[in-house]
């Protein structure tokens, strides 16, 4: 972007302004925020305690003629007997193998790791944030930033509930002041900063207003995997009755599923700006949304980009609609 008198590019993390036209007269360097934990400083959340004993299991094979003959007694991998042979295969699971003469009988110790539902998480580092897009307007310059979003989810045991909506991104806006720009090497100065959570779709501005669409995935699966013929509570039923059963689950959990999936939105008091461009499908099986109609969120946030801005916050407005299958094309007005 430029404006004329001074240039700004974005480059990874790090965002360069110098002068239109004299390319010597030196630079300004603003570098993104980022949180470059180290091992010893790692706040990973954890699972719970150390990883569980692995368990030594006995299995007899046959491997030409003859009956396999297999038993599940524990026994110990430390069977390294007559040509015996340990291997650990891409699984980290050690296999030892002890052949047994002519016969071609062999036994197989495996040593296999038990479900761990209290295992420490290793140190995760997320990527460095990139610049996704500059907007540019009088004395202002808009940087919209990407950071990972990447959060495990808390492991509570087989009942535990992922979330409805899936943001492996964060988008921050941040407003920079380009009315002097340093040209020392120093950075601009940031007047304000907000995160949205969503995928990066496109940026544009409009005289003062900057216009930001993003993007939200969202997990109908735990919604409806209930619903389905081949699950147990349906066994037997035939279609009338079996329509009425999976009717009746759903409306059970709609009310929860919608409270859940408002909270995550994050949205604005209400769900008044959200258009409700799904009521036009009509659901059928000619319609190819696949039945889904709740595929994602594509959310529209409005916002000025040369107000006097208090306690550097952004005030943003938003807009949006639930929409099937894959986004290509957005148009917002």
């Amino acid at each position: 972007k430029s404006n004329g008198k001074w240039v700004f590019a974005g480059y990874g993390d790090v965002l360069f302004a110098w002068n239109a036209t004299d390319g010597t007269n030196g630079i300004s360097i603003t570098k993104m925020p980022y949180n470059d934990t180290s091992e010893e400083n790692c706040t990973s959340p954890y699972y719970g305690g150390p990883f569980p004993e692995p368990i030594a299991v006995a299995v007899e094979e046959t491997t030409a003629g003859g009956n396999a003959d297999a038993t599940d007694s524990a026994t110990s991998s430390s069977s390294q007997g007559n040509g015996a042979s340990g291997k650990k295969n891409r699984h980290g699971v050690k296999r030892h193998l002890n052949y047994r003469g002519r016969n071609n009988n062999n036994r197989q110790t495996m040593s296999i790791m038990p479900p761990c539902f209290d295992c420490p998480m290793p140190c995760y580092k997320p990527p460095k944030p990139r610049i996704l897009s500059l907007l540019l307007e009088g004395d202002r310059l808009v940087a919209i930033v990407s950071e990972e979003n990447y959060q495990p989810i808390p492991f509570d045991g087989p009942k535990s509930v992922p979330p409805i909506v899936s943001n492996w991104q964060k988008l921050v806006v941040r407003v920079y002041d380009i009315s002097d720009v340093p040209s020392d090497g120093s950075p601009l100065t940031l007047l304000a900063e907000k995160s949205i959570k969503g995928e990066f779709n496109d940026a544009r501005s409009f005289d003062e207003t900057g216009i930001l669409v993003t993007t939200s995935y969202l997990d109908t699966w735990q919604f409806a995997t209930g619903l389905y013929r081949y699950n147990k509570e349906y066994c037997g039923l035939n279609a009338t009755e079996y329509s009425k059963k999976a009717s009746e689950l759903a409306q059970n959990m709609t009310d929860e599923f919608a409270t859940r999936l408002f909270e995550e939105l994050e949205l604005d008091d209400d769900c008044s700006n959200i258009f409700q461009i799904s009521a036009m499908q009509s659901g059928s099986d000619e319609d190819s949304t696949d039945g889904n109609l709740l595929s994602n969120f594509v959310q529209i946030s409005r916002f000025d980009m040369a107000a006097d801005y208090s306690n550097q916050d952004i005030p943003i407005k938003r807009g949006g609609a639930f929409a099937p299958g894959y986004i290509r094309s957005i148009y917002s007005s």
